[in-house]
């Protein structure tokens, strides 16, 4: 039977919010604050809301490996304003490169369509933007994102803690 990995965070992680402003872009602005000096590294999750968003693009980028389906993207109209109700992710590393694995779900207020999938893009907009608000956590720990041969996406994990601390009952091979 498969069991979950499992590594300690620790005690030890400061909490940020992050304000996103008209015209910035939110994977932007989320992989840009993973490049400070003191968040270089590190395990990072985040959680948002916000309104104003337009320029939005969704993918489930990994149905063409996992399903034999080519990968479906979805772009909202430039027109339509969304209301970002969620999102949430984490910042790991892939061969030493930050990689941010963000999910989102948008509104509109016309005909109450939802749009959800991985972030890829998303603006707020120049001149009627609202905003966005973030909190992110960064914690003392750093975790690499390592390849599944089963499903050929980087879907594994490994740290220096996991390293140290395989007793973990879940973790036993």
């Amino acid at each position: 039977m498969n069991k979950p990995w499992i590594t300690k965070l620790g005690r030890n992680y400061q909490k940020y919010f992050i304000r996103i402003v008209p015209g910035c872009e939110i994977m932007d602005a989320i992989k840009k604050f993973a490049e400070l000096p003191e968040n270089k590294r590190k395990f990072i999750t985040f959680s948002g809301i916000g309104g104003g968003y337009t320029k939005v693009k969704l993918t489930f980028s990994q149905s063409e490996k996992l399903h034999g389906e080519s990968s479906s993207t979805i772009t909202v109209p430039k027109n339509e304003m969304l209301e970002l109700t969620s999102f949430q992710g984490n910042i790991t590393q892939i061969d030493g490169k930050i990689f941010v694995h963000a999910h989102g779900v948008f509104s509109d207020k016309n005909s109450n369509k939802i749009y959800s999938g991985h972030v890829v893009e998303a603006q707020l907009v120049e001149n009627n933007g609202l905003t966005g608000e973030i909190v992110a956590e960064v914690y003392d720990v750093e975790i690499d994102r390592i390849m599944d041969e089963e499903s050929g996406l980087p879907l594994k994990f490994t740290s220096k803690e996991y390293e140290k601390n395989k007793k973990f009952p879940m973790n036993d091979e």
